[in-house]
């Protein structure tokens, strides 16, 4: 058959292969060059920076949502909370029957600076922390925006043997302590500590 270099051209294009000068030519030796070797040490060194860091992360996202409790006192017993008022403010606490209620799911978060912690509840946010009212009795206690104040800053102190704590912040000091109001009312409020049920607070693990 005489040579046609129109139909030569026309099954190059339709796809079939040619051999060129150098197309598909396999170096001296015939096959295909091994790739590289991977350089394992680099990986391993990647992976031991890296891995810190991804620790360091979960570690900060734990402790930024702690696991929630509910608070309890001797005075009123296992099944009442302290809780949040549901009213337009939502800055008030009392206690009330427990409940799913995110007003008693507390979080306690350490205070990165020293030993005490910061007490917010799900329900009004991590922004709001309970706090002491400055009003020159500081005596009361509501939820306000969290700040660098010492009113913020509580301490649980161990009463003894038992499951008691009494809670005090840095603003009043270790004489006064968080008390239960004996009213009938449930109203929480600071007062000298002393060898009182109202005083004495447990938590529980909220389920």
């Amino acid at each position: 058959m005489p040579f046609l270099p129109g139909l030569f051209v026309r099954q190059a294009a339709a796809g079939t292969r040619i051999r060129g000068a150098g197309a598909g030519r396999a170096g001296r030796g015939g096959g295909i060059a091994p790739a590289a070797p991977t350089d394992l040490s680099t990986q391993e060194k990647t992976m031991r920076r890296l891995l810190p860091l991804l620790f360091a992360a979960v570690s900060q996202a734990a402790s930024a949502n702690p696991p929630a409790v509910t608070l309890h006192t001797e005075f009123t017993g296992r099944n009442h909370c302290l809780d949040i008022v549901n009213a337009d403010n939502r800055d008030q606490l009392h206690m009330a029957r427990c409940g799913r209620y995110s007003g008693q799911m507390w979080e306690i978060a350490p205070d990165a600076e020293n030993s005490f912690v910061r007490l917010r509840t799900r329900f009004t946010g991590a922004d709001m922390c309970l706090d002491v009212v400055n009003d020159g009795t500081n005596d009361q206690v509501h939820m306000a925006s969290c700040a660098n104040v010492t009113g913020q800053l509580w301490h649980m102190d161990q009463t003894g043997p038992g499951p008691g704590l009494r809670l005090w912040n840095q603003f009043t000091g270790p004489g006064k302590c968080l008390d239960i109001v004996n009213d009938g009312s449930g109203r929480v409020q600071l007062a000298s500590c002393g060898h009182y049920s109202g005083q004495y607070w447990s938590r529980r693990d909220f389920r």
